[in-house]
């Protein structure tokens, strides 16, 4: 059956339309996220190392990131245990 037919390309163009409302938020929060972590600079240090480092960091952590969710996107029960594992985090890192 054609896509259209069950609706389904207005779910497809709703959930872009979701991502890039998402992605517009994420540059926004990550100007003042970049902001703050900018201010921590100490006097010693230089900025453009600090800064360097902060992006390399922010890279690796990113990139490393998408490479396991490849990783596993396939595996639905090895999604199931790192999302519980991720909401266990959540719930420590809330408590304490």
């Amino acid at each position: 059956m054609p896509r259209r037919f069950l609706g389904l390309a207005r779910c497809d163009a709703q959930s872009a339309a979701l991502r890039r409302s998402c992605c517009r938020r994420l540059r926004f929060f990550g100007g003042f996220h970049d902001y703050a972590h900018g201010t921590e600079i100490a006097p010693a240090v230089s900025p453009a190392n600090y800064s360097a480092g902060f992006l390399l960091a922010s890279a690796l952590l990113l990139g490393s990131g998408a490479v396991l969710e490849g990783a596993i996107r396939g595996i639905s029960a090895m999604s199931r245990v790192f999302g519980g594992g991720i909401a266990l985090v959540g719930a420590a890192l809330f408590f304490v």
